[in-house]
């Protein structure tokens, strides 16, 4: 099987503001040339009583996402990694919407044009199931991917895959319709660095299940990794 070893410098593309962490934290602690990209780390101006506001006690949502970007940029300086970069695209909870989201193009042409801006060599991005957000964002990177002179790379999403190991297996079947992916070797957890960034993230940790036996379990899972295979 081979090895997952990716070319410098390296961006990871995060749905949401905590998911790069947990899903290649510990990659990012061995890599300190990444960046982070998170793609819906935006905000409407509005009074918003949804998982935002559950999670962090801001009403207003513009505060709601500063205290997650803080958290984030927190994380980030503590795996020694390049500063965040945020997109001010939504996430769900602002949408309003029933259903799938509607806004592949606006994605697409966002994160095509934070890579160029970065100028990253290989980029990460999630496999994406479970979740209708981490779902648009990687369907939107495959676009990209498929016409891209840069080394992709699919990451599983954690915890998703812990709990939902029949709908990882079923989107890993999906996206091999839709694209060439070799499965790499998993790179296993040899430090609690990646636990000690997620704890970083005061308003997410305890709500996912920090401190219990199932996510310190999660943790310590090795990180799965694909690679995307251009043909020709």
């Amino acid at each position: 099987m081979t090895i997952f070893s990716p070319t410098e410098p390296v961006l990871v593309v995060s749905t949401h503001l905590d998911d790069a962490v947990l899903s290649c934290g510990h990659f990012l602690s061995k890599n300190p040339q990444s960046v982070v990209l998170t793609v819906l780390a935006g905000a409407p101006e509005i009074i918003h009583e949804g998982y935002n506001f559950n999670r962090t006690g801001e009403r207003y949502a513009p505060d709601a996402v500063k205290k997650r970007r803080n958290e984030d940029a927190a994380a980030m300086s503590f795996l020694s990694v390049k500063a965040p970069v945020w997109l001010d695209l939504y996430d769900s909870d602002f949408l309003h919407k029933n259903g799938r989201r509607k806004d592949h193009n606006e994605i697409v042409r966002a994160i095509g044009q934070a890579i160029l801006k970065i100028g990253a060599r290989s980029v990460l991005t999630p496999l994406g199931f479970a979740n209708s957000d981490h779902v648009a964002v990687a369907n939107a990177c495959i676009k990209l991917a498929k016409n891209s002179d840069s080394e992709w790379y699919l990451y599983m999403d954690m915890p998703y895959a812990q709990r939902y190991p029949k709908a990882l297996k079923k989107r890993e079947a999906s996206v091999k319709r839709i694209i060439n992916i070799n499965v790499l070797e998993p790179l296993p957890i040899d430090t609690g660095q990646k636990n000690e960034a997620f704890k970083l993230y005061d308003s997410q940790y305890v709500w996912i299940g920090g401190e219990t036996v199932e996510f310190d379990r999660v943790m310590k899972t090795a990180e799965k990794y694909w690679r995307v295979i251009r043909q020709g």
